[in-house]
């Protein structure tokens, strides 16, 4: 989320000595506090929110010490033409076995899946899922 810098208090967000203050300060809720996860939501960069794949460097963006940091990460981008979002995990320390998959957004009848509270797996990760990319193209 574009205050991810307010509430870190990151005045210059590609460098490292802040970025790693504030990890620092997400390690004490986990390790010492009993904190099950520290949840970090941003946007992709403009040509990232455009692209029919899913670049890492166009997910942890600004400091590459921001994506050093963090334990998991996951892309999301909306599938074109179809009301599924593709989620692929794009970092995962400790996890060998890639994982990409679809949410549904909307059902058939064109409602929200979201609005009655839930975002269903529509092509599990065992699945052969169609991304939306063009002929040729390669996630």
């Amino acid at each position: 989320m574009d205050t991810i810098l307010d509430v870190a208090k990151i005045q210059d967000a590609f460098q490292s000595a802040e970025w790693v203050e504030f990890f620092g300060k997400t390690r004490l809720l986990i390790e010492q506090h009993g904190c099950k996860a520290v949840v970090l939501i941003a946007h992709p960069t403009k040509s990232g929110a455009r692209s029919a794949t899913i670049d890492p460097s166009e997910y942890l963006k600004d400091s590459v010490t921001f994506g050093g940091k963090v334990d998991v990460a996951f892309g999301f981008r909306k599938i074109d033409g179809t009301a599924k979002v593709q989620v692929e995990r794009i970092k995962g320390r400790g996890f060998e076995r890639p994982i990409k998959f679809s949410l549904a957004s909307h059902d058939d009848d064109g409602n929200s899946w979201i609005s009655c509270g839930q975002f269903p797996v529509a092509d599990a990760p065992e699945d052969e899922m169609d991304l939306g990319l063009a002929a040729g193209e390669v996630p």
